[in-house]
């Protein structure tokens, strides 16, 4: 008798664990990402926006903190990999992101060398219009 009510709480058990689980969700979510813009020093009141794999712009005008830190959320369902550009009215830098997790995105001059390297034409600020057309690539 009790091998038999043992049987049977563990079965409501297991279907209430299943039932629980509800599979997940597969909608897209929006991608949280934050980071640093600096050239040694913060680039405070920049300005950061992001182009996704179109070349469309995806996040605009974000506004860099006074010690360099900057936070934005790609809206869900855009496609990686993403350009970061960040603008101080004087100086523009790249960054890449290859995916579309949430995660650190650093702006800095090692990041443009990297955009640079990843561009066919040697321009980081080419680079989210050279991933558009084809002739480009980044990915993690």
């Amino acid at each position: 008798m009790k091998k038999s009510n043992f049987l049977k709480i563990s079965l409501i058990c297991a279907t209430l664990s299943l039932a629980a689980c509800g599979g997940g969700s597969t909608s897209p979510q929006a991608i949280a990402i934050e980071g640093i813009a600096a050239t040694g020093a913060p680039m405070a009141s920049a300005l950061v926006s992001v182009f996704d794999a179109s070349g469309s712009l995806v996040v605009e005008n974000v506004v860099v903190g006074p010690d360099g830190k900057y936070s934005l959320s790609i809206p869900a369902g855009k496609v990686a990999p993403y350009t970061f550009v960040v603008d101080d009215g004087v100086d523009k830098l790249v960054s890449i992101l290859g995916s579309s997790s949430s995660t650190t995105v650093n702006i800095n001059q090692i990041t443009d060398l990297v955009a640079a390297k990843l561009s066919p034409s040697g321009n980081p600020l080419s680079l989210s219009a050279e991933i558009a057309n084809g002739s480009a690539s980044a990915s993690t």
